[in-house]
This record gives C-alpha cells, structure tokens and sequence, in this order.
C-alpha cells in the first residue's frame, strides 16, 4: 500500500511538473525583425542585419531581449499592444531632430499584437541636447 502510495505521488509531482514547465515555455514569445540601416534601440546601436527578439510577459510589464544569432545585443522594456494583424514583420522607426533613427514598435505577420517601446527616455535627452 505504501508503494502505490509513493508511485501515485509521484505521479502527481511529474505530472504538476509537465504542466508548470508548459506553461512557462508558453509564458516567453519569440519573434524575428530586419532593419535596413544602423538604428537605435535602448540606448544600443543595431546595425543593418537580421535579429530575434524575445519577450514574456503581458501589458506594460513586458522584458524584450533582441538577439543576432546567438548574442545578446540589447534588452528593453516593452508595452505589449492590440494592433490589426500586418501582412509582414514591420518595424517601426521615430526619427530625431539628429537624424538618428530609433525603433518604437515591432509588429508581427499574422499577429494580434505588437510590442511597443517607451521613446520618453530618448526624447528627453534629445531636449536636454539643444
């Protein structure tokens, strides 16, 4: 009796465990982006070229890690958004008064949502500039 015991706990605990790890692979989402020319992301200058960007998370509590290959090249936060699904991976850029390119939002093909970055950091040290 107390083997079946044992056996049936364990059981339990590897099934528990199954789900909890599901759930966590679930939690992260992964995405790929292009950018054509050298542009700014949180503070890091990304060069033309291909990237995956990372991120878990919902709303405004969302960690974005953007990687070329198999190196980290940035991390930032991020506001998961609503947007009408696009027709293709789209990045979108806002252009300082210098002419430095930055990237503001991420959509994805297919997808319902977006991931958003907070530009107020860069506009406030593009106003502290003048």
């Amino acid at each position: 009796m107390l083997q079946k015991s044992r056996h049936l706990l364990y059981c339990v605990v590897l099934v528990f465990n199954f789900f909890s790890l599901s759930a966590l692979a679930q939690s992260s989402r992964t995405g790929n982006f292009t950018v054509s020319e050298t542009v700014m992301f949180d503070g890091q200058q990304l060069p033309a070229g291909r990237y995956q960007v990372i991120w878990s998370g919902t709303g405004d509590a969302t960690s974005v890690t953007v990687k070329r290959g198999h190196k980290v090249v940035a991390t930032a936060p991020a506001h998961v958004i609503a947007v009408t699904p696009p027709k293709d991976n789209r990045v979108m850029e806002n252009k300082g008064t210098d002419g430095t390119r930055s990237i503001s939002e991420i959509q994805f093909f297919g997808e319902k949502y977006a991931l958003r970055f907070d530009q107020a950091e860069e506009m406030r040290s593009n106003l502290d500039g003048r």
